[in-house]
């Protein structure tokens, strides 16, 4: 093992994009900035299955990894254009505002297969001049509204909402990168 170095311990605050084709370029990398966001977490859902053995009473004896998922959670801060479109099954232009979701909308019908709707969903850190900014890139990412959504209309709370990006792999089997940038800039193509 390695000596202990406070370098690794790092906060990493930051934004999400859609379509990024340059991580050379600055942000949103040739894709779409999805507005501002309060916070982002990947979450790792792994099925296992285990083998009991009747004759010890039940007892685990074996297992083995299953499936592995990972979903990509943020919450939004206000009601961004992008986000908007992108997240929100079905969504029109204001005459003034350009703010409109509409329930239920005539474009996303149930049975409407998400994948039509999946993207490439950038990670990026707010400050990539360190060395130790790190960013992450979701290949195939499928954007879903929180189930019992719930929008604060109070003086008290922001505007805000959260959403999710199931990660599926893209058509090269890949899922997810994480790394630091100067790292990432070779897998993202």
């Amino acid at each position: 093992m390695g000596a202990i170095s406070l370098a690794d311990v790092v906060r990493v605050p930051g934004r999400l994009c859609y379509g990024p084709t340059s991580l050379a370029a600055a942000y949103p990398h040739g894709g779409t900035a999805l507005g501002p966001v309060h916070y982002c977490a990947v979450s790792r859902v792994v099925r296992r299955d285990v083998v009991r053995a009747r004759e010890l009473g039940g007892r685990i004896v074996e297992g083995s990894e299953g499936a592995e998922d990972l979903i990509l959670t943020a919450r939004f801060r206000g009601l961004d254009d992008d986000a908007l479109a992108l997240l929100w099954p079905s969504t029109a232009t204001g005459a003034s505002t350009h703010k409109t979701v509409r329930i239920p909308g005539s474009t996303n019908l149930p049975g409407t297969k998400l994948t039509a709707r999946a993207q490439k969903v950038l990670f990026s850190p707010l400050d990539v001049t360190t060395g130790n900014a790190w960013g992450a890139i979701f290949y195939r990412a499928l954007p879903l509204l929180e189930d019992n959504l719930e929008l604060q209309l109070n003086v008290i709370n922001e505007l805000d909402f959260i959403a999710a990006f199931q990660c599926i792999p893209d058509a090269s089997g890949r899922v997810a990168e994480f790394g630091r940038m100067a790292d990432l800039v070779a897998v993202l193509t």
